[in-house]
């Protein structure tokens, strides 16, 4: 089994066996030594990472890793997969250690590995205890990204799933980062569905241009749906999943 870290730069990075960086946009340096453009260029979509962002670390490991379980997170965004002392009964779902080196070290200790690994022979997937908005999914992506973009989405999740998008206008919660830790087929199956409803919309889309000073990027777009998409997709299959808090490094 293996957590994949995506990083599109230099970094400290955990020293673990288990942990293991994957560069982002063909990034390598003496410590990321796999990258999202090894290989065959039909198993990656490294050329698109100003687009999908992580996608293309997820889209890589779709392809060419087939170990029993398999995650992503970000270099400074890790799951926190057992307690961490001093938190009181209002677990928050993020959680910021100050010393870098102590969240590393709590990160990368064995009873993290095994807490994931009991976790997962119970349910099929990990994903990031959720951001909360005032507001339905539906309506704060379209407050921060428009409209349009959100209705072709909906009509790609509708080819996918059918009419009923009912959730979106429902839920308030999503899993940000494209982060999550499957069991080998949820991830495979999950990743076929994705990329086949997020290629639809680019496809129709294309590459949008950047607006300077601005937050949240219209040509990230790719990545933004993709991160609402996997509550879908949980709503939809039923799948059995367990919410971990996220710690972020300084």
């Amino acid at each position: 089994m293996s957590l994949y870290v995506g990083t599109h730069k230099k970094i400290k990075f955990p020293n673990t066996d288990w942990i293991i960086p994957i560069g982002l946009n063909g990034f390598k340096d003496e410590n990321v030594l796999i990258c999202d453009s090894d290989g065959h260029v039909s198993r990656s979509i490294s050329q698109r990472n100003k687009n999908y962002c992580e996608l293309t670390g997820l889209y890589w490991l779709w392809k060419n890793s087939n170990d029993n379980f398999i995650g992503l997170c970000h270099y400074r965004r890790f799951f926190s997969f057992n307690h961490y002392n001093g938190v009181g009964y209002n677990y928050p779902s993020f959680l910021k250690i100050d010393e870098e080196d102590t969240a590393l070290e709590f990160i990368t200790s064995d009873s993290q590995k095994n807490c994931m690994l009991k976790i997962l022979n119970s349910f099929e997937v990990i994903v990031p205890r959720p951001i909360i908005h005032p507001e339905t999914v539906s309506v704060a992506f379209q407050h921060a990204h428009g409209q349009f973009i959100w209705d072709i989405f909906l009509k790609a999740c509708r080819k996918e799933f059918g009419y009923d998008m009912s959730y979106f206008d429902c839920e308030t919660r999503f899993y940000f980062g494209n982060m999550f830790v499957a069991k080998n087929n949820f991830f495979k199956d999950y990743c076929e569905t994705l990329f086949r409803v997020v290629d639809q919309v680019f496809d129709e889309i294309g590459d949008l241009p950047n607006e300077p000073g601005v937050r949240y990027q219209k040509n990230r777009y790719p990545g933004y749906l993709a991160e609402r998409f996997m509550g879908l997709y949980l709503h939809k299959t039923r799948s059995r999943f367990f919410e971990a808090p996220t710690i972020w490094l300084p």
